[in-house]
C-alpha cells in the first residue's frame, strides 16, 4: 500500500493535537504542535512513526508468489501467482483425528480411502464460488477413487483452506445414495456443484456415485446449509439437506448445474437435456432434449445476463446462445472469429470476468483466451514478460476454475498436492462480497 507524505503529515498533526490536549490550552491546541514536544508521548511517537513507515512502503514487487490478500490485490494484470502453503491435502482429516485411532491406524479413516485416498476428491469433480465469503468450495470423490464426502473451502480473503465438513466414516455405496448419518454418498461431481446465493447453500445433484463397479447417476438433490455451518462454528451432519424435488431429472455423468440468479432457479444439464427447478417450489420441469450438448461442453451465464452461453468440444460453430426468457431456453448459434482454438478443446474451463466483461477460457498453461461478447471475437492472451508461473494442464478441472469479482482474480485448483493458482486478467478493483438479506431457509426436504 502506498501512502503519500502529505497524508502521513496530516495524520501526525491530528494525532499530535489529540495527545497535547492535557497540556495545552484550547488556543494552544489550535496550533498543531510536534508530537515530540510532549515527553509522555515519546513511545507512542516512535510506534506511530514505525507504522506509518510501513504504510508508506511500496507494495511487494511481483515475484510469482501470493502470500497475502494484499499480494493478490497488487497482482499485475496478465500474470499468475502461486499461493504459499495452499495444498488441499494439508487439511484432510487425518487418521489421528478419528476417535478409533489406536496409535498406528484408524478403521474409520480407512473405511473411505478406496484406491486413491484424498487425491480422489478431485477425480472428475468440480467446485463452486461462494460470493458471500469470497471462496472456492470443492466436493468430489466417487467411483472407486475416494469415498469421502467432505466439502473443502479455499478463502481468497485468508488464502487458506478450511475443511467445512468431515467425511462420513463407513459410508454406504451405490445403489444407496444416502449414508447412515443422513449425508450424501461420495460422487464424481463434474460440473454439478453450484453455490446458490439466495439460499446460501451448496447444491449438488447427480454425478458418478461411490461404487466398485463404476456407473453414473447418483440420485437425490442436496443442499449443504453454509449459513447454519457458519453460525454453529462446527460441522454437523444435519447441515446437509436432501430436498424433496418433484420430477427430479435422470442424472448421469458430466452433468452441470447453474444458478440463474435473475429467476432464482437451478438450471441443470444432463444426458437427457436441460431442466430447471424453481427453488421455492422444488418442482423440476424439462425444458428441452438437447442431449448432445452436455458431454465435455461448458455453459455459463455472463454476470446477470438474460442468456446462457454454451460452448466447447467443437460442438458449435462458435457458441450456442440460449434465451433464459424463452420457455424452452431456445438457442441460436453465434459465429465467432479470431483465435478459436479453445472452442475445439474438451479439456477447458470458462468463467466470466466482470472487470473486462469478457468470457475467459483456460485449457492449461499460462495462456488464456478472451471472448469479447460485443464483437464475438476470441483473442489469445499470453502473460506479460514479468510472469513467473506457468500452470500445468486443465484436464478435468470442471468448476475448479472460477472467477472472483471480489478479488478480481481467477482461482484454479489442479491437484491436492499442488498449490492453489491465481490469475489476474485485467487490473481493476474488486467489488464487496455479496451482502443481500437472507430469508429463513425454507426448502422442502425429504
Amino acid at each position: 500500500m502506498h501512502v503519500s507524505f502529505h497524508y502521513i503529515q496530516r495524520i501526525f498533526h491530528a494525532f499530535s493535537a489529540e495527545l497535547s490536549s492535557d497540556h495545552a490550552t484550547k488556543s494552544d491546541r489550535v496550533k498543531v504542535m510536534p508530537l515530540t514536544y510532549f515527553p509522555k508521548a515519546a513511545f507512542l511517537n516512535a510506534a506511530v512513526v514505525f507504522v506509518l513507515m510501513l504504510l508508506a512502503a511500496p507494495a511487494k514487487a511481483y515475484d510469482g508468489v501470493c502470500a497475502s490478500k494484499e499480494d493478490v490485490a497488487a497482482l499485475p494484470g496478465g500474470t499468475w501467482c502461486r499461493v504459499s502453503n495452499s495444498r488441499l491435502e494439508d487439511v484432510e482429516k487425518s487418521p489421528q483425528e478419528w476417535a478409533d485411532w489406536n496409535g498406528s491406524s484408524s478403521a474409520s479413516y480407512e473405511s473411505y480411502q478406496r484406491i486413491t485416498g484424498i487425491r480422489g476428491i478431485l477425480a472428475f469433480s468440480g467446485g463452486a464460488y461462494d460470493s458471500r465469503r469470497d471462496r472456492l468450495l470443492i466436493s468430489g470423490g466417487g467411483h472407486n477413487d475416494y469415498g469421502g464426502n467432505e466439502i473443502m473451502a479455499f478463502s481468497l480473503q485468508t488464502l487458506s483452506w478450511e475443511r467445512l465438513t468431515d467425511p462420513t466414516a463407513f459410508p454406504n455405496r451405490d445403489p444407496s445414495s444416502v449414508n447412515d448419518d443422513g449425508t450424501p454418498i461420495s460422487r464424481h461431481t463434474y460440473k454439478s456443484v453450484e453455490y446458490i446465493s439466495s439460499t446460501d447453500t451448496l447444491f449438488l445433484l447427480g454425478g458418478a456415485p461411490d461404487s466398485s463397479s463404476g456407473g453414473c447417476g447418483a440420485a437425490g438433490a442436496w443442499h449443504f446449509d453454509l449459513r447454519a455451518r457458519e453460525l454453529a462454528g462446527v460441522y454437523r451432519p444435519e447441515q446437509w439437506l436432501r430436498i424433496a424435488s418433484i420430477d427430479e431429472p435422470e442424472s448421469g455423468c458430466d452433468v452441470q448445474s447453474i444458478h440463474d440468479r435473475t429467476s432464482n432457479r437451478i438450471l441443470y444439464n444432463s444426458r437427457r437435456g436441460w431442466y430447471d427447478m424453481d427453488l421455492r417450489a422444488a418442482q423440476w420441469r424439462k425444458l428441452n432434449s438437447a442431449e448432445y450438448e452436455q458431454r465435455k461442453t461448458f455453459a455459463l451465464i455472463p454476470g446477470d445476463a438474460n442468456y446462457l452461453i454454451h460452448l466447447g468440444a467443437g460442438k458449435f460453430n462458435g457458441y450456442l446462445k440460449r434465451d433464459l426468457n424463452s420457455p424452452d431456453i431456445a438457442g441460436v448459434e453465434v459465429s465467432t472469429s479470431g483465435d478459436r482454438a479453445i472452442e475445439d478443446s474438451d479439456a477447458m474451463a470458462f468463467a466470466y470476468d466482470t472487470v473486462s466483461q469478457k468470457i475467459i477460457g483456460w485449457q492449461g498453461g499460462a495462456n488464456v483466451f478472451a471472448l469479447d461478447l460485443t464483437t464475438n471475437t476470441w483473442t489469445r492472451h499470453t502473460p506479460i514478460a514479468e510472469n513467473q508461473v506457468v500452470p500445468g494442464g486443465a484436464a478435468r478441472v470442471y468448476g475448479r476454475f472460477r472467477y472472483s469479482p471480489v478479488s478480481n482474480v481467477f482461482i484454479v485448483v489442479t491437484g491436492v498436492d499442488e498449490h492453489v493458482l491465481l490469475y489476474k486478467f485485467k487490473d481493476g478493483p474488486g467489488v464487496p462480497p455479496e451482502k443481500s438479506p437472507l430469508p429463513p431457509l425454507d426448502l422442502i426436504t425429504d
